[in-house]
């Protein structure tokens, strides 16, 4: 009697229907890390855009000169509003980051940051 080596149909719908458990499980965790890591880029570019609109500060007695100032990283447009008291920050996500729930970010000359929706920084940027 001869004898086949090989996997049954049944043991291959069974490997197929795991696998697709376990992606369906770790697809939205893994879009999720994407998008958080991706704000957190942005932010650290605010931050650096923010020492510059000091250091400019530090030279005009103003922020004035800084207004207007416009970075893209592919994922957010960084805009520099210039404000009587200070200066705002801005950062609006591009359609890639269409499903991040913190919205457009913001960061104040007081050190504050702003996010949409309500959200605190833990829940955004923490």
């Amino acid at each position: 009697m001869q004898r086949y080596s090989g996997f049954t149909l049944i043991e291959l719908l069974i490997v197929i229907a795991i696998i697709g458990v376990l992606s369906a499980v770790a697809y939205p965790t893994y879009t999720q890390h994407r998008l958080k890591t991706e704000r957190k880029v942005a932010m650290t570019d605010m931050l650096s855009l923010a020492a510059q609109l000091e250091q400019i500060k530090a030279v005009t007695l103003s922020y004035k000169a800084g207004e207007g100032k416009t970075v893209e990283n592919g994922l957010y447009t960084i805009t520099t509003i210039d404000r009587s008291s200070g200066f705002l920050i801005r950062a609006v996500p591009n359609s890639r980051q269409s499903g991040d729930r913190c919205g457009t970010l913001g960061y104040l000359s007081t050190g504050q940051w702003t996010f949409d929706g309500g959200l605190t920084f833990d829940e955004c940027g923490g």
